[in-house]
């Protein structure tokens, strides 16, 4: 079958989507994403990305599979323990429908390595558990005027928040230096969900589209099937945004 004919056999069901339509759909095709992280979140969040067509994803973990990943980072089996999770995950995605461009990075990005790579990305999403991590692709996101979709897992509980220049970061949220827990509780279903709605907001930026929940904490509550949206306000006395201002 003629490849252009396959991916509009592919795609012709969200295309049909009035949003989306046949312009969405190329600046799907002719988007970058880098997603740091290819574990719980990472897992619906890269599959849905490449799914939807996005035209190249830059997947970067140096974290390898271990047993007790896999409730809930389905893009890996228990064939991949000890493998590289970017590498697991480049080689699953990929084969998804043969569309999308998987590039991995199997190490922890640097400063200098996220800036350098932030020069051509059009959005990050970021699927960490790291408030440390949290900070470094956040305020790198703002240097470099790059849209960011950023959560977090815990139980029966998720979160997401959209960040740019004009909206609150998890910084002006007062969200800085919590203390890391080591090895959380979490069901699988609830990455899912959260994952699942970042790839959403990713796929509403790239797009265009005026309905990206920018500046609103979602709250998600899987004990009682709740979403609930706060709207956050932008701190002017935020270091990662005066940081950004004074480098201008």
């Amino acid at each position: 079958m003629d490849p252009r004919m396959e991916k509009e056999i592919i795609f012709a069901r969200q295309v049909g989507i009035e949003e989306i339509g046949e312009e969405g759909q190329k600046k799907l095709d002719d988007a970058l994403v880098l997603v740091v992280g290819a574990g719980g979140l990472g897992s619906p969040v890269i599959t849905y990305l490449a799914s939807a067509g996005v035209g190249k994803i830059i997947v970067a973990d140096g974290d390898t599979i271990e047993l007790s990943n896999l409730n809930r980072q389905f893009l890996h089996s228990i064939h991949d323990i000890g493998k590289n999770k970017a590498e697991s995950a480049e080689a699953t995605a990929g084969s998804i429908n043969g569309v999308s461009t998987i590039i991995s990075i199997s190490k922890y990005l640097t400063r200098e390595e996220l800036d350098q790579l932030l020069v051509n990305v059009d959005c990050v999403i970021n699927c960490v558990d790291s408030y440390e991590v949290r900070k470094e692709v956040g305020r790198a996101c703002l240097r470099a005027r790059v849209p960011l979709v950023e959560a977090g897992v815990r139980d029966l509980y998720g979160w997401i928040l959209c960040i740019d220049n004009d909206h609150a970061c998890l910084e002006c949220a007062g969200i800085r230096d919590l203390t890391e827990e080591q090895s959380p509780a979490i069901l699988g279903a609830v990455a899912g969900v959260v994952g699942s709605t970042q790839a959403l907001e990713c796929i509403k930026i790239l797009i265009g589209s005026d309905d990206v929940s920018f500046g609103r904490l979602i709250n998600f509550d899987g004990r009682h099937m709740e979403m609930e949206s706060v709207p956050l306000v932008l701190d002017p006395n935020c270091e990662a945004h005066r940081l950004v201002q004074e480098t201008v």
